[in-house]
């Protein structure tokens, strides 16, 4: 047998939630005496009661509407000597009276010591006034959760929080056992109360479950195995999250092997490994790996639920073994078959269907990867007014996209890419023709008559229209004729404006305009011009 301490001031009653309830423990701890620590331990056993089976509970008193540090540490000595596996604390502390080397003693010798993390609504991590267990990482630290799995607001407070707390529980509106005269309850009276003094006492129910199926175990696999199997809560400040009996004693059997490995390469350096996932209890994962010289050693822990990785670490034309294995607290499984791949020593395949898109500020472009040992890609471009190709970029292995951020300014331009590794390069891809307009002005002269008599009015009408894909800036529009016609305006991209002219013309004109704009792609300023004419008619 061993001994489950509860130590606290309220009288409890665990319901561990998330087991079928033929495995369900309830823990009692009943009310103190009203003198001197009590040395006797209680006779009822864990599990349904009155079964021989379980866990059995020891009752020491700490004090009365509050903990006594110096009996608290007096209880810690003592059910350490005991054999405890387990103290519940469910109340306020600090490290005087000897208090914090009597939690020393029992956490060296093994005893998993939880804490209420405390009800005022608060970071309460740092105070050693009135939350001394909050501020040891060696102290399991209990938040308290509501229905909705989140963290509990009570009638008076809510649950404490921050990086202190370890793990967290229901807390709220807890079915329990009632000894308050002041609230009309009699000895033998329940009633539901609030806390994360509710909280905590859950946790310590699971640890004896655990216990009760691997008596082996001690402190940190216990520890481990409530952290691991926890399910994650939204609020922050709430530790692994809410305790989860059932994954919990899930822990206690080793998890079934992976299966299905495959293995193969994808660049110079990587090789891609997947494997299915027959387990509903792992931890996580172990990657091994050999080579025709070696013997397998790990190279890499991966989280649960994981079914694939990409090694990173290898050389070009070794060959590598692999196998996976699953782990959680209780062991590990068997291993998976074993696969071994080649990254071959030779120079890779060109990629293919290069397209290009012309963005807003950028050229974007795609590709099919054909090789799996290529080192990096070589992205190239010309323009149409200039024939020879020049070095864009080098993309890494597996890259099948790319933002061009700095395209030549040009209406037409041309890509191609090839993948090179140690061996040499590939051919090329595929040339792709990207069209881009970044900021052309379109500018149009039309005067409302073509042919007049001397001493005639004429009215010019200057129409500029944005073609482009970006913005245009500080637009000006002069006639070589009439100088200044507009300026200082701007022009959003699809955008026509118009501006009239009138003048009294004695001869034949024929005027030429020019149109300026800047525009912006990276915080540069580029400038950009269009250009018009026409001829009026003088008669004589």
């Amino acid at each position: 047998m061993w001994m489950m301490l509860l130590v606290g001031i309220f009288i409890k009653m665990i319901a561990v939630l998330g087991i079928p309830m033929d495995m369900a423990l309830i823990v009692l701890e009943l009310q103190p005496q009203k003198q001197t620590i009590m040395k006797e331990l209680l006779a009822l056993q864990g599990g349904w009661y009155p079964s021989q089976e379980g866990c059995r509970i020891m009752r020491l008193r700490v004090g009365k509407n509050g903990a006594n540090m110096a009996y608290a540490a007096s209880a810690f000595v003592y059910a350490t000597d005991m054999g405890a596996v387990a103290i519940n604390c469910s109340w306020q502390s600090n490290p005087l009276s000897g208090f914090a080397d009597a939690v020393d003693y029992a956490i060296e010798n093994g005893v998993l010591v939880v804490a209420a993390a405390g009800n005022e609504g608060q970071d309460k991590c740092d105070d050693w006034g009135l939350h001394y267990l909050n501020t040891r990482p060696d102290v399991m630290v209990v938040a308290a959760t509501d229905y909705y799995d989140r963290r509990a607001i009570f009638e008076v407070g809510a649950s404490n929080y921050g990086n202190c707390v370890d793990i967290s529980a229901p807390g709220k509106h807890i079915y329990s056992t009632c000894v308050d005269a002041a609230e009309g309850c009699g000895y033998e009276d329940y009633s539901y109360k609030s806390g994360t003094s509710m909280a905590a006492p859950m946790v310590v129910g699971l640890a004896g479950l655990l216990k009760s199926q691997r008596p082996d175990w001690g402190r940190e696999e216990i520890w481990d195995a409530i952290v691991s199997s926890a399910d994650p809560l939204e609020d922050e400040g709430m530790g692994a999250g809410r305790i989860n009996a059932y994954s919990a004693l899930k822990q206690t059997w080793a998890p079934d092997a992976p299966s299905n490995l495959n293995a193969w390469p994808t660049a110079y350096n990587q090789i891609n490994l997947s494997w299915q996932d027959n387990s509903d209890n792992e931890s996580g994962f172990k990657i091994q790996r050999r080579t025709s010289s070696t013997g397998f050693s790990t190279i890499k822990t991966l989280g649960k639920n994981v079914t694939s990785y990409q090694d990173k670490t290898c050389t070009i034309g070794v060959t590598y073994y692999y196998r996976v294995n699953a782990y959680n607290t209780a062991g590990d499984s068997s291993y998976s078959n074993t696969k071994s791949t080649t990254i071959p020593a030779t120079a890779p395949a060109a990629p293919s269907n290069l397209r290009g898109i012309c963005g807003t500020f950028e050229v974007q472009l795609t590709w099919h990867d054909n090789s799996n040992n290529e080192e990096y890609f070589v992205i190239e471009c010309k323009t149409d007014w200039d024939p020879w190709w020049y070095e864009v970029d080098l993309a890494g292995p597996n890259t099948t996209i790319y933002y061009d951020e700095n395209p030549p300014y040009a209406d037409i331009i041309y890509y191609r890419i090839k993948a090179h590794n140690q061996y040499g390069d590939s051919s090329y891809s595929n040339t792709a023709t990207v069209r881009c307009f970044w900021g052309p002005l379109s500018l149009n002269i039309t005067p409302d008559k073509t042919i007049v008599d001397s001493g005639e009015s004429v009215t010019y009408t200057y129409s500029v229209e944005n073609k482009g894909q970006v913005d245009l800036f500080h637009v000006e529009l002069v006639d070589d004729k009439f100088g200044s016609i507009a300026r200082e305006f701007d022009l959003r991209r699809g955008e026509t404006r118009s501006f009239t002219k009138t003048v009294t013309l004695n001869k034949t004109t024929t005027n030429l305009t020019e149109a300026t704009a800047i525009y912006y792609r990276k915080n540069k300023a580029t400038t950009v011009k269009a250009n018009a004419q026409t001829t009026v008619e003088v008669r004589k």
